[in-house]
């Protein structure tokens, strides 16, 4: 469903902040699936003039932790600091 509503707003999108869940511990065996998430979420929006940039939101800043979504207070917490991140981010800085 991420990729859906990316790709339904992708002409006004400037930031993407994803939330990740924490990877089972099989997963990490092909490479971390929230750090493929994002270079796909860069390749597929590359074309764009003003292409999108991808902020992975994660508690200690690393993409292998995530959170809990069976757990109301941890996505309470994520939507909340996403949202920080958002109105704190200066859209005007150029990406890397």
């Amino acid at each position: 469903m991420p990729v859906e509503a990316v790709a339904h707003h992708i002409e006004t999108l400037k930031v993407v902040v994803a939330i990740f869940s924490m990877p089972e511990p099989w997963l990490l065996a092909n490479g971390n699936p929230n750090i493929r998430f994002c270079e796909m979420m860069r390749r597929l929006t590359q074309y764009k003039s003003d292409p999108l940039r991808v902020v992975p939101l994660t508690l200690d800043r690393t993409l292998e932790s995530g959170i809990d979504f069976s757990d109301p207070n941890q996505i309470l917490s994520a939507v909340e600091s996403a949202k920080h991140i958002l109105l704190e981010e200066d859209l005007s800085t150029p990406r890397k």
